[in-house]
């Protein structure tokens, strides 16, 4: 896990042990000792403390800690279940986190607590009943994955029902929805043959497969850098649709002979950014690089592809 700026990087693991990482100096910043095993971790930025904090997931609360002292800011009780999900906006200065019954809390990261307007300025929502926030639940469905778009626009969701939901962030109002369930991938195959029928078959099976081992979970949807695209791993390959477009206007690792699930974006290094890096590490030689797709299925044998624009 990266903070918003991509200065520090967080891991947890069955040690207890949260470890904070300084990432253009390579180094370890400092590590805690928690006492627990936190679901999920996220970096938020609290603007009346100037600093960046770290918020952990504890069953359905959500700890929020400073991790130069260790101390404890706040704890977030705003969740009846075991929260899954944590992602932070540092345009609106919000936290969105889901709860493994499909619900989605907004926070502030100054207050720690709902707030009628972001830091924009824009209002949110008054009650949650104004807003498609309760779509999960209708359909009785879990949230696998969130994203928040870079410019605080939009919020992205992938579902155990096979669907990417696309959010207006202020309105909570639902934007796109795409069906990636089997029968959609089906009824593709039939009218585009986009691999060999065998192959189809021999997916299907192993998306049956997935679902047994509890692997689908991994699942993942991200936004590009100009908040117009999404990127998310299917049965028929990794999909780029652009949202404005409202269609699929790439996809890739077609032929791969693998399911992917878990998928990241890196970004293009600005001249900015290089000439700053370079000041750090004068040793560090930066080449600018298109965007590149990094993307593997967690199994035994870890595999990784990589894809450039």
């Amino acid at each position: 896990m990266c903070s918003y700026d991509g200065l520090y990087a967080a891991t947890t693991s069955t040690d207890m042990a949260l470890k904070i990482f300084d990432v253009k100096n390579f180094d370890m910043l400092t590590m805690m000792s928690l006492g627990y095993i936190p679901g999920v971790i996220s970096f938020i930025y609290c603007y009346e403390r100037k600093q960046h904090l770290i918020a952990c997931s504890k069953d359905s609360e959500i700890i929020v800690y400073d991790y130069l002292t260790s101390d404890v800011i706040s704890t977030v009780t705003i969740h009846m279940s075991t929260v899954k999900c944590i992602v932070y906006s540092n345009v609106h200065r919000l936290v969105l986190s889901v709860d493994d019954k499909g619900i989605i809390e907004y926070w502030s990261s100054d207050s720690f607590k709902f707030e009628p307007k972001s830091a924009t300025g824009q209002s949110l929502f008054e009650y949650k009943m104004d807003t498609d926030l309760f779509t999960f639940l209708q359909h009785k469905c879990t949230i696998l994955n969130i994203s928040i778009s870079p410019d605080g626009k939009y919020f992205a969701t992938f579902s155990t029902d096979r669907k990417i939901r696309v959010f207006n962030l202020t309105t909570a109002k639902l934007f796109r929805v795409y069906d990636e369930s089997l029968s959609v991938a089906t009824q593709v195959q039939q009218e585009q043959q986009l691999i060999p029928s065998i192959d189809f078959g021999r997916r299907l099976a192993q998306e049956r497969d997935l679902e047994k081992v509890d692997q689908f979970r991994f699942s993942m949807v991200i936004f590009d850098e100009s908040s117009s695209m999404i990127i998310y791993p299917t049965l028929l390959g990794i999909k780029i649709t652009h949202l404005q477009m409202n269609k699929c206007v790439r996809m890739l690792g077609v032929m791969e002979n693998v399911r992917f699930l878990t998928l990241t974006l890196s970004h293009p290094i600005t001249k900015k950014q290089g000439m700053e890096l370079s000041v750090v590490n004068p040793n560090m030689k930066v080449v600018q690089q298109d965007p590149t797709i990094f993307c593997n299925w967690p199994q035994e044998e870890s595999l990784l592809s990589v894809y450039s624009s």
